[in-house]
């Protein structure tokens, strides 16, 4: 088995990224194992995807 796991939600509207990694980290937390999430964007190239670095450093401060 397994005792972590990631979940990228960044893709989803903020509000829907945090329940949908909520719900995942209450699964992974009742079987003991780590859940690591990604909220924000992080500038770079991942699975032929460019996130333009000016994006991935704009914040909103209300998250």
């Amino acid at each position: 088995g397994f005792n972590s796991v990631m979940v990228d939600g960044s893709h989803l509207p903020f509000e829907d990224n945090v329940s949908f990694t909520k719900y995942i980290s209450s699964l992974g937390h009742s079987k003991q194992v780590l859940v690591e999430a990604e909220l924000g964007r992080l500038s770079g190239t991942e699975d032929d995807i460019t996130v333009e670095e000016y994006k991935s450093m704009l914040t909103d401060p209300t998250q």
